[in-house]
């Protein structure tokens, strides 16, 4: 092996690192979480690519591609991560409509 190619080796090691430890360290706080999860969201991670239109549904399924190399890198790295994300932004949307419950109920008391 020459240098060259030694140092090619060990830069992209440490670059695997470095990224294994940054989505560490984002799946660690629940706000990193709640970022990730927009993205796969946002990436129609499970949804559907095909809208019948040859060109629209390639897009789709390039950018849905994306949102699944994501969650295989958080299921790689933290298994489970995923499940608790569900968790999390289930008792959100719980929380959100409970707000939204309350604020309606307030709004008929005050109509009567």
């Amino acid at each position: 092996m020459t240098h060259l190619e030694q140092f090619e080796q060990e830069l992209a090691e440490e670059i695997a690192t470095r990224e294994r430890d940054d989505l560490r360290k984002v799946l660690d706080s629940r706000e990193g979480r709640r970022v990730l999860w927009s993205l796969l969201d946002a990436a129609g991670v499970y949804g559907l690519s095909y809208t019948g239109e040859a060109m629209s549904t390639g897009f789709n399924e390039g950018r849905r591609s994306v949102g699944i190399t994501l969650l295989q890198k958080i299921e790689d790295l933290a298994p489970g991560s995923f499940l608790t994300m569900q968790r999390e932004v289930l008792e959100e949307k719980q929380t959100v409509e409970g707000l939204r419950k309350a604020a309606a109920e307030k709004d008929e008391g005050e109509s009567e």
